[in-house]
């Protein structure tokens, strides 16, 4: 098995048909039916199933496809860092994060960093939770910035700071005209959360557990953007950290209200894996990432809105480590 046979088999697959399979890839004809013929042969079970208008893969066939399309992104993924690195002369870094922090810190991080290593180019990559662990673990990015990061032994994770979560609705909503909402008001309000497999949405599901609370989950998805556009456009409601949401706060475009009764803190950290070996540059970008992060934490008072008291009594300060 190779990656020209994947190739010419990923094409069959997606014309559902050899000769034109062919004709996209402008080879003749019965040099891909002999690929086909080879991988099968390889594989040691049929892949296709040939009729009148053509074929259709068979079991075996639609497992190899899915590892045919990884072997083959992967490789072009290579061949595009690969050019990267031809075409920049310092080399590339990369940086992963979720797409509200790579709107609001990544212009401000790219632009110090390039002031610095104008040679080097800036690689982010957006994402959440496992996506970006992944990116991570395969050597993708350098670093991830992510709330709620699983402390797990491959990965060395640096906690920056604190912020509770609020609850985010449409404009005008009853149930966030206050600064705050207890946690058990939250029921019966229709909800766009993130999967159950999500770090912050098991903390929601424990406390839910604990006070005897069901809550009304309508939506299901890991997007910001995605509930954002369900609180605008259905009037659904969804948890937040300030930081995600602070912009269209303060933009009039909806109303928040911190939870609490309890709180429920997001973690911002800072992962990296020990066993990748970092140049100068990728090692600059992290501490920058780090610096900008908190100076940014501070400025905008993305840990209690108007500043860092807690205005409802709990007995602790929001915490913003290495301030």
């Amino acid at each position: 098995m190779d990656i020209r046979q994947l190739r010419y088999f990923t094409a069959i697959a997606d014309e559902g048909s050899i000769s034109r399979a062919a004709v996209r890839l402008g080879v003749a004809q019965p040099a891909i039916s002999r690929s086909v013929a080879a991988l099968e042969a390889s594989v040691g079970v049929p892949l296709l199933i040939r009729h009148s208008r053509g074929v259709r893969l068979t079991p075996a066939g639609e497992s190899l496809l899915g590892h045919a399309e990884t072997v083959i992104g992967a490789l072009a993924e290579a061949e595009c860092d690969l050019a990267a690195l031809r075409t920049a002369p310092g080399g590339m870094v990369s940086i992963g994060m979720t797409p509200a922090l790579a709107a609001s810190l990544g212009p401000r991080l790219v632009g110090k960093f390039q002031r610095r290593h104008p040679d080097v180019l800036v690689r982010m990559v957006e994402g959440f939770g496992a996506h970006l662990r992944e990116q991570l673990a395969k050597g993708a990015v350098h670093a991830v910035l992510m709330y709620n990061a699983p402390k797990l032994k491959e990965f060395q994770t640096e906690d920056l700071f604190s912020a509770d979560d609020h609850l985010v609705g449409p404009k005008g909503a009853a149930a966030v005209a206050g600064d705050t909402i207890p946690f058990a008001a939250i029921e019966g309000l229709p909800l766009t959360l993130s999967r159950p497999d999500n770090a912050t949405r098991r903390r929601f599901d424990r406390v839910c557990r604990q006070i005897g609370m069901t809550p009304r989950i309508l939506v299901e998805t890991d997007s910001p953007v995605s509930m954002r556009a369900l609180v605008l456009d259905q009037e659904m409601f969804t948890l937040l950290p300030y930081s995600t949401l602070q912009t269209d706060v303060l933009a009039g475009v909806v109303d928040s209200a911190r939870v609490v009764r309890p709180t429920l803190p997001s973690l911002l950290s800072l992962t990296t894996a020990p066993w990748m070996p970092l140049s100068d540059a990728a090692r600059h970008l992290v501490e920058m990432a780090r610096r900008e992060l908190l100076a940014m934490a501070r400025e905008r008072s993305w840990l209690i809105p108007g500043g860092m008291d807690r205005p409802d009594g709990e007995g602790r300060e929001a915490s913003l480590s290495s301030l």
